[in-house]
């Protein structure tokens, strides 16, 4: 699909406000590129349909795919926030920068859509005609890490944009007090407000938790204005469950009334399993925060979150990290080699498989390859 990403190289820690740009279901592949959907057979490769996004808002500014999911027949999509940009490569002024320019100029429809963490408005439609079933119009941004598909309820988080969240109002990642001042000017025009309330609003910005049906789109429940400043929401239909992350720490709701079960203190992004919540070294009650067992040190682990299946645990420590809860060895590495700077492991089938991070990378590694890893047989 051309210029699906024209950007090589990887991404600053920004990187983590990011949402993928395809799902798999039912046997069908969906890519989202510029302002449309593709999807695809997954066993022959033949495009079965391509949907526009629907109208909505301003259509004088550019019109971009935002997050893309698929779950029992219907296609959830968002209009991303195109104005707003993340701070990532490639850096104004390198090789990558010019190469990227080059082929905007030549190809002007094309656009790095994989660069926008925010949406205008969130929608679903029929996951075999593209046919729209409903919008949800943002009452101020939502990011698109925030939302999460249950059984029957889609979940999101709909808060201001904070003032880290656009790279232009920062300074080599400190905030540009100027900028942040104009900003909040010009949000007090608009909302008629003074300038020390929207200043307040964009340093502590926080938001309300909106549940949706996930087939008529209407309100089954919204959380208090403040509930927090979220950037991840997972949800356990199994358990009624739907669990919110953030600088503030974790917090977990009652998924069907919104009420909240408990709150406590890790910064950390866990992985949801059953009933557990797992961390970098322990796992706690999902529905309690009651910690379970305690799990080896995982050294470094400071470019990922921990992803894995029931026997294992992944992550980054500049090498591949891994923790094999069948045999209790504790943490093991295999070296040599660069997972990428975010989720780049996957889980799956019995093996753990990964693709090249190294590549357009400054970072220096010995092997530059998409591996497959596979459990070792036991020596007789």
């Amino acid at each position: 699909i051309e210029g699906l990403n024209i950007y090589q190289g990887g991404f600053s820690y920004d990187r983590r406000k990011l949402s993928g740009n395809m799902c798999v279901a039912d046997g069908k592949v969906y890519v989202r590129h510029l302002d449309y959907c593709k999807c695809f057979d997954i066993a022959t490769g033949k495009m079965l349909g391509q949907w526009k996004l629907p109208t909505t808002g301003d259509t004088k500014k550019p019109q971009r795919w935002g997050y893309i999911a698929c779950a029992d027949g219907v296609l959830y999509g968002s209009i991303a926030n195109a104005e707003l940009l993340v701070n990532g490569y490639p850096e104004p002024g390198s090789r990558s920068a010019k190469q990227a320019a080059d082929l905007l100029a030549e190809h002007p429809t094309w656009a790095p859509n994989h660069h926008h963490a925010d949406s205008t408005a969130l929608f679903a439609m029929d996951a075999t005609t593209g046919k729209t079933k409903w919008i949800r119009q943002a009452e101020h941004s939502i990011r698109n890490t925030t939302i999460a598909v249950g059984a029957d309820t889609i979940y999101f988080m709909d808060k201001p944009i904070t003032h880290t969240d656009d790279y232009r109002s920062r300074i080599r990642g400190k905030v540009d007090p100027d900028k942040l001042n104009a900003k909040a000017a010009a949000l007090a025009k608009q909302r008629g407000t003074t300038v020390e309330t929207e200043l307040e609003k964009l340093k502590n910005p926080r938001g309300r938790i909106i549940a949706l049906d996930t087939q008529t789109g209407k309100i089954k429940w919204r959380s208090a204005e403040n509930t927090g400043p979220a950037t991840l929401l997972s949800v356990s239909s199994e358990n009624n469950a739907l669990m919110m992350g953030g600088v503030s720490g974790l917090t977990v709701f009652n998924a069907a009334t919104g009420k909240q079960l408990w709150t406590g203190g890790s910064r950390d992004r866990p992985m949801v399993y059953g009933k557990e919540l797992r961390f970098g070294g322990r796992v706690i009650d999902l529905l309690t925060g009651k910690t379970i067992r305690s799990l080896p040190r995982m050294r470094g682990s400071y470019c990922t979150p921990i992803l894995g299946s029931p026997n294992l645990i992944a992550f980054r420590v500049g090498v591949i990290g891994y923790v094999d809860l069948a045999n209790g060895r504790g943490t093991e590495y295999f070296g040599g080699i660069r997972p990428g700077c975010y989720v780049d492991m996957t889980p799956a089938g019995g093996l753990l498989v990964m693709s090249d991070g190294a590549a357009g990378c400054s970072c220096s590694y010995l092997n530059q390859c998409s591996i497959a890893l596979q459990p070792k047989r036991k020596s007789r």
